[in-house]
């Protein structure tokens, strides 16, 4: 069984509703990539200390606790990895059905792009195989054309690319303790 704790700063006190839906979310996943046959009857409480918010949320919580659990040692069936995406809507009125509207897709959106934006998309893939999505959260509005959803995978995936270039290299880094 996973334990999460997620604590907000003193400005996100409002939003305890939203945290306790990414509680579950977070719980949920680790409990699905942790090799739970190789630690029978082990409680795992990950914490996770919010201190600054600028976008990106919810996927900075699922890579914090993938990268505390790796750093834990916790054995894991995968090592999920997630990205977050959003969509900016620029033109609503269109001409041709083909053509909805034009839009710009961007890649770890900051606070103010996510409340702009028309959706915000949190997509998580296992390490092993970028094409397996586990799991996707999406904010805002969601009916989207299946191009477009096609490109927001393939952007979530270089999200996820990147992360776990980046957690290689933290990751194989040798502490200095000659301070």
């Amino acid at each position: 069984m996973v334990q999460f704790w997620q604590m907000p700063n003193e400005s996100q006190r409002d939003k305890k509703d939203r945290f306790k839906g990414d509680e579950l979310r977070v719980r949920e996943l680790m409990e699905k990539c942790i090799d739970t046959r190789a630690l029978p009857n082990t409680l795992i409480t990950i914490a996770i200390q919010i201190l600054n918010e600028n976008g990106s949320l919810l996927s900075c919580i699922l890579n914090g606790a993938t990268l505390a659990l790796i750093d834990s040692g916790i054995p894991m069936l995968y090592t999920p990895c997630s990205s977050s995406v959003a969509l900016l809507e620029y033109n609503s009125n269109y001409q041709l059905k083909s053509d909805l509207f034009q839009h710009q897709l961007i890649k770890w959106p900051i606070l103010e792009q996510e409340k702009k934006s028309y959706s915000t998309s949190t997509v998580t893939f296992t390490n092993v195989d970028l094409d397996a999505v586990v799991f996707m959260n999406m904010v805002g509005e969601q009916i989207l054309e299946e191009t477009i959803m096609n490109q927001i995978f393939g952007l979530a995936r270089e999200g996820a690319k990147e992360f776990i270039e980046h957690a290689k290299e933290s990751l194989m880094k040798k502490p200095d303790f000659s301070r």
